[in-house]
Formats: C-alpha cells, sequence, structure tokens
C-alpha cells in the first residue's frame, strides 16, 4: 500500500483541491522553504538541486522530491539531470510505486561514475517486489536479482574509487546475502564494506558500519554505532532515513538472532499525535487563567512521555492556537489542517473574536511546518469540518506509518462530541483525554459514552428535508465511446457493460450508498474508501474479461470528499451533489481507459483505513480545466 509522507503537494487552486503552503521566514533550512525562497537559482544549478532532493528524501518529504523533479525537468537548465533522476526515483521507491521508480531508471544509461547509486535503487526496488511475492520461491529470486544488482554496482564503485558508493552497495549486498542463507559471502561482504566506511562520520558512514558488525556478531559494536547513527539522525531531521535502517536491522535481527526485536533499544521511540480541542467558551475566550497554565503543562507531560515529535491539529479558536503555541515553543513540529485559506479563515472566524486571535493564528501559522487548506469555501466552512478532522488522522497515520512511529490522539475538553474525537474513535486510534477543569477525568476515556455516528454516515432518515454534508468515497465511470454508439451498439453496451456493472453491485458485501447515471457517466457513492477501491478493481477485471466487450471499458476514478446529501426536486430521489463530485467527474473524463486511478486524497485518507490488499503507484499529475491533480494507480498487492 502506498505511504504519503509529510506533505501533499497540490497546487493552490480552488473547490476541493489540498494545497500546502509552507513558511518562508521560519526555519529556512527546511527543504520546502529552501525551495520556495531560491526556486529560480536551484533551476540553474543542478549540485545544489541535488544536494536539496537528498535532504528532501532524507527528512521524508518523497512527494516535495517528486514535485521539485518534476519541475527541475520540464523548465530547468541542468545539463546532468541524471542525479535529479536518482533521487526521483528513490522517492517513487519508498512510496511502493516501484514500476514507476523502475522505469524511470531504465532511462539511465550505464557507464557513469555514479553507477552504483542506480544499481543500488534498481536493486531496492527488486528487494521491494520481494515483499509482495506470493510464494517463498518469488521472494529469494527477487533477493538474488537484487543482490546481482548491489554486486555489480559494489564493483563499479571500487573502479570509480567511490567510497560513498561501494559502502552503500556493499552493505546491502552483505544484507541481502544473509537474508538467502548464504554466510559466508555476507560477512565477506561486510569486512570489505567496513573498510570502505571507515573514515566516513556521516549519517550513511555510521549506520552503514553499525549494520557490518551486526551481520559479523558484533553485537555491542553494532549497539554503539546504531545509537550514534539515531542521535545524528535527531539532529539533522533525517528520520526517513532512520526508519529505513531500522527496517534493515529488524530484518536482519531476526534471520541472524531469531528476535526482530533485538536491536530495538538502540533506536529512539517516537510518536507522531494528532490533536483536538473544545473551543473556548464565551467568558474563557479572552481569560488565560492559572488553570490553562495547568492543562498546558498537562499537555506537555503527555507530550513527553509519549516523545511526541510531531502534531497534526486545525486551529480552532482557543485551546487548539493555546496548545500549539505551547507546542512550538517546546520545539515540537506542527502541522496546520484548515478547512479554507488561511485568509479566510480569518476573516469567517477569527476577527469576530478579535485582532489579538488573528495575531496569535499568525504566529502559529508562520511556526508551523505545514499548512493543509483543504478546500475554498465562500460562506462559513462548516461543511467542511468533519472532512478536516479526518484528514487530521489521515496525515498523522501517513507520518506516522512512514517513520515507523506510534500514533497518538490526544482530546482536551469536556465533551467528545465537540471536537474531532468522535470521528477518531472509529478506526480504534489510541485516544487520551485532558480535562480542562477536572483533571482526575484525565486519561484513557470511555469510548462507548455518548457514542456518535460513524464516519461517513450512510443516509438521511425518510422524514428530513435539510441537506446534510458527509465525507464520502467516490467512484466515477466514464465511457469515452459512449457518444459515437449505433443504436445496435447502445443494446450491447445495455447487456455486455452495464448489465456486467449491476451484477458486481448486487453482489457486493457493501454496496454504494448511492448511484447516479446518465449517457457515459456513472457515479457511485460510498461511505467507506475500501468498498470504492474494491469495486473499481472489481468492475475492471468484470469488464476486461475475454468475454467481455473491450470497445467499452471506462475510464475509472478514485475520489474523496464532502459532499452535500439532498433530495433532487425535479427527479425526487435523495441524491449527493457537490465540489468534490464534479471535481472527480472532470479528470475522469481525461483518464486513459481501463485503468483505475486515485487522487491524492483518495490515497491520503486510505492511511487512515489501511487499506489491505491494494496499493497505489504513482501516475504523475493530471491537468484539467488548468489545475494539476497527482494521480496514483490502484493496483491489488
Amino acid at each position: 500500500m502506498l505511504t504519503l509522507l509529510v506533505n501533499l503537494h497540490i497546487k493552490e487552486t480552488a473547490a476541493d483541491t489540498i494545497r500546502i503552503m509552507h513558511r518562508s521566514e521560519f526555519m529556512q533550512e527546511t527543504p520546502r522553504a529552501r525551495w520556495l525562497a531560491e526556486r529560480r537559482m536551484l533551476l540553474e544549478n543542478g549540485p545544489a538541486l541535488h544536494g536539496l532532493l537528498k535532504k528532501a528524501n532524507g527528512a521524508g518529504e518523497h512527494l516535495l522530491v517528486l514535485e521539485i523533479g518534476e519541475a527541475a525537468l520540464r523548465e530547468g537548465n541542468i545539463p546532468d539531470t541524471v542525479p535529479i533522476q536518482q533521487q526521483m526515483a528513490r522517492a517513487l521507491a519508498v512510496l511502493g510505486s516501484s514500476h514507476e521508480a523502475k522505469n524511470l531508471l531504465a532511462r539511465i544509461e550505464l557507464g557513469r561514475a555514479d553507477d552504483a547509486e542506480t544499481l543500488g535503487l534498481l536493486a531496492r526496488i527488486e528487494k521491494d517486489l520481494a515483499a509482495t511475492a506470493t510464494t517463498p520461491e518469488e521472494r529469494v529470486a527477487f533477493l538474488r536479482e537484487a543482490r546481482q544488482h548491489y554486486e555489480i554496482g559494489y564493483r563499479r564503485a571500487l573502479e570509480a574509487k567511490d567510497r560513498g558508493g561501494a559502502a552503500y552497495c556493499g552493505i546491502n549486498a552483505a544484507a541481502l546475502s544473509a537474508l538467502i542463507d548464504d554466510k559466508e559471502k555476507s560477512q565477506e561482504l561486510a569486512l570489505s564494506t567496513l573498510d570502505q566506511a571507515s573514515e566516513d562520520h556521516s549519517y550513511y558512514g555510521i549506520a552503514t558500519r553499525a549494520e557490518a558488525s551486526l551481520i559479523l556478531e558484533k553485537c555491542e559494536e553494532a549497539t554503539e554505532l546504531y545509537r550514534a547513527a539515531a542521535q545524528l539522525a535527531a539532529r539533522e531531521n533525517r528520520w526517513a532515513d532512520l526508519a529505513s535502517t531500522r527496517k534493515q536491522c529488524r530484518e536482519l535481527s531476526l534471520k541472524l538472532y531469531g528476535r526482530r526485536d533485538h536491536m530495538d533499544a538502540a533506536f529512539p521511540m517516537g510518536a507522531v499525535a494528532v490533536l483536538s480541542a473544545e473551543a473556548l467558551k464565551a467568558d474563557q475566550v479572552e481569560c488565560e487563567a492559572s488553570w490553562v497554565v495547568d492543562v498546558e503543562s498537562r499537555v506537555m507531560q503527555w507530550a513527553t512521555t509519549h516523545s511526541v515529535r510531531s502534531v497534526f491539529s486545525s486551529a480552532r479558536l482557543g485551546w487548539d492556537l493555546f496548545l500549539l503555541e505551547k507546542l512550538q515553543a517546546s520545539g515540537i513540529e506542527t502541522h496546520l489542517i484548515l478547512p479554507c485559506s488561511a485568509e479566510r479563515y480569518c476573516e469567517l472566524i477569527l476577527q469576530p473574536k478579535g485582532e489579538t486571535w488573528v495575531q496569535r493564528f499568525a504566529a502559529v501559522r508562520e511556526k508551523s511546518i505545514s499548512i493543509t487548506i483543504l478546500q475554498e469555501v465562500t460562506s462559513a466552512p462548516t461543511e467542511a469540518v468533519e472532512f478536516t478532522d479526518r484528514m487530521i488522522a489521515a496525515r498523522g497515520a501517513l507520518l506516522a506509518n512512514h517513520l515507523g512511529f506510534s500514533l497518538r490522539t490526544l482530546w482536551v475538553g469536556e465533551q467528545m462530541s465537540n471536537t474531532s474525537a468522535k470521528l477518531w474513535t472509529q478506526p480504534n486510534l489510541s485516544l487520551h483525554q485532558i480535562h480542562p477543569e477536572k483533571p482526575e477525568l484525565d486519561g484513557i476515556p470511555d469510548k462507548d459514552a455518548k457514542s456518535e455516528p460513524a464516519p461517513f454516515a450512510r443516509a438521511l432518515k425518510s422524514n428530513s428535508t435539510k441537506p446534510k454534508v458527509a465525507v464520502c468515497a467516490m467512484l466515477l465511470l466514464h465511457f469515452p465511446q459512449y457518444s459515437e454508439m449505433s443504436d445496435a451498439d447502445f443494446a450491447t453496451f445495455q447487456t455486455d457493460v452495464l448489465g456486467v456493472i449491476a451484477t458486481k453491485l448486487a453482489l457486493a458485501e457493501c454496496p454504494p450508498i448511492d448511484r447516479q447515471g446518465f449517457g457515459g457517466n456513472y457515479l457511485f457513492v460510498f461511505d467507506q474508501l475500501f468498498p470504492a477501491a474494491s469495486m473499481a478493481l472489481s468492475l475492471l477485471e468484470a469488464l476486461q474479461a475475454p468475454q467481455a466487450n473491450a470497445k467499452c471499458l471506462p475510464s475509472l476514478c478514485l475520489h474523496a470528499g464532502p459532499v452535500w446529501q439532498m433530495i433532487n426536486p425535479v427527479l425526487n430521489f435523495y441524491a449527493h451533489e457537490g465540489a468534490a463530485i464534479t471535481r472527480a467527474a472532470a479528470m475522469a473524463t481525461g483518464l486513459p481507459r481501463g485503468v483505475a486511478y486515485a487522487t491524492e486524497t483518495f490515497s491520503a485518507l486510505s492511511a487512515l483505513e489501511s487499506l489491505r490488499g491494494i496499493r497505489f503507484e504513482h501516475a504523475g499529475i493530471s491537468v484539467v480545466d488548468g489545475r494539476g491533480d497527482r494521480l496514483f494507480r490502484l493496483q491489488t498487492s
């Protein structure tokens, strides 16, 4: 399954777009901030851009790597683009887009001084494919192929006197030899790799020596080196690199010592937190009494206990801002998720409460690592609240999954129904309550008390006429050949295409809660993501069967977002409408037939539902109506 990372980088446009803005002055060393500040210079300076891409990959900002790399290949003035392609391939591989990464690397001709980087990446992809193998024999075949690439890269690096490349390929060849039970070669490669990395005091030099010591059964030495690498990663914000090191260490520990956690003590534990707090009461808005300070202290104690390193939250008036200020002051990274633009948010929510709150929000915004804008609105952004709350947890889950951290959720308030926590109980996230005025109630809340409807509520009651907004998953099918059909074709289309779709819908364990269609366009609305993804793959399989009509393959687009459920007064039935649906329909019309594509929004939210058996292969950016959306091909895993 795709693991999206720190940021969802979609351009700032309209409707249900997700867009990311980073501060331009605070903490200029972040890869995103430097890209925004020095874009033109970087597009003219290959080595500087390559260094930035390496730093972004090390920090886990892989979608940013793709965004910068695409811009460089499209509009840059860089004679040698191979290092850029290598970093893009590395990002794609981490995102789970193995085939896309392999295609990119295939365009790089060997015979360069940096062949070790290309061959090492090709080997890493073969290793990733081994993890998805369906049989032990297939897994070993992939691992042997990966080792061969690493060994060739190792020899090329030695010939080019590239000590760093030799260490990189050598240690991975040694690790794979251990995994396929070739102990003699494993230790031989580990010893020779130690010679190449002996004077390298960078993160990868230390991590390489640690892994070689582990393979050579020098456990005390390996422990000290892994600890040193972890400390350096913390200082340099290389959590993604450390996560990769820890993953390989655990694989080797299981193989060589029979315990996956054999070296876990050498790695620092960490957590990503998602935070939701009640708005302050009317008589508390201007109050910062001693009990406010006490609440902040209790929140910080909770964060320290769980080694929280990053926090995702909205910026609701009151507690959210108080706590974000405190977290930032302590050095914890913060990420904001807003239902509308910051300017609109200030105008609609903060300014009516006074200029002080506008200023506090501006300060928190400047110090946040990222700000995610979910959609543009022209009125109060209440209709996007549930979607905002869901994305807070989804973004936190994405980062936690990638870095190997635990995911913690914190609720500050009296009533769960007044916060995002009512949604977080559904996926059974680890939830802790801070009760502002009754410390004795702090702790794990009773999730069964005052239960709320599950997210993606199914339908309105029949006697309700008030439109309701819900976060839904949607599947759009577009048949581009529909307008060119003859009378005879329509009869075939009804039986061979619509009949097949109707059968699949009738037999589905979780059918759509709404379906609409006319002509060559069909919409299916689901209350969860997995049924939508499963239906897309199931329909494609049925429509691509040998006996199916190959001329009638549709374009498929999966999307998610807030939509309105209302009664259509003309047709007199319940229907779902909204900007998220119109955007998905617009994208579906421009996609190739016979492939299921998912938007970045759908892919991100899938992390929260932990979709099994499905992965997302990066497919680039689709530009429709002047707006670009990053898409992913949906595939089984």
